[in-house]
């Protein structure tokens, strides 16, 4: 499948995993903070929600004569407003936790790849979504929880 195929699935994956946040498929770099809540803030009273993906590396290696192995790694971020008097950290911990149940369920981005669990490469035998860290940090000026976290999807293709 081409990677525009694979880009989208990600895409319906995080949207019917959390329909309350906004998904960009690529990384959103504001510069002007009176934009910020526009472009990050679902409702315009509510919180920072949103999640943001991209294509961090393609690794390619022959797997037969006839196909080969792509191994794509997406880098994701989600951004959620921290108020402690809601207990945001705990409420961003269970978004993730269903975002990754999300992928879990979905071991072929709905037939999009080969597989979301890579036979090779970088993240070779990582099922799913993983969580590499989950930090408080300044967005715009706002105190956020970010999750950082990884995708490998392997993609297989006639050679």
């Amino acid at each position: 499948m081409p990677l525009s195929t694979i880009r989208s699935a990600i895409e319906t994956i995080l949207k019917a995993a959390d329909p309350g946040s906004k998904v960009y498929t690529y990384r959103r770099w504001i510069t002007q903070p009176d934009l910020l809540a526009a472009e990050l803030q679902p409702a315009a009273d509510g919180p920072i929600l949103v999640w943001m993906f991209w294509l961090e590396s393609l690794a390619e290696s022959l797997d037969t004569f006839t196909q080969s192995n792509q191994e794509y790694v997406f880098g994701l971020r989600f951004y959620r407003s921290l108020v402690d008097a809601d207990q945001s950290e705990i409420l961003a911990t269970e978004l993730v936790q269903t975002v990754r149940a999300a992928f879990r369920a979905d071991l072929t981005l709905n037939d999009a790849a080969f597989s979301i669990i890579p036979t090779a490469g970088p993240m070779r035998g990582a099922v799913g979504l993983q969580l590499d860290s989950l930090q408080v940090v300044t967005l715009g000026g706002v105190l956020c929880h970010e999750a950082s976290l990884r995708l490998g999807v392997e993609e297989l293709t006639a050679v």
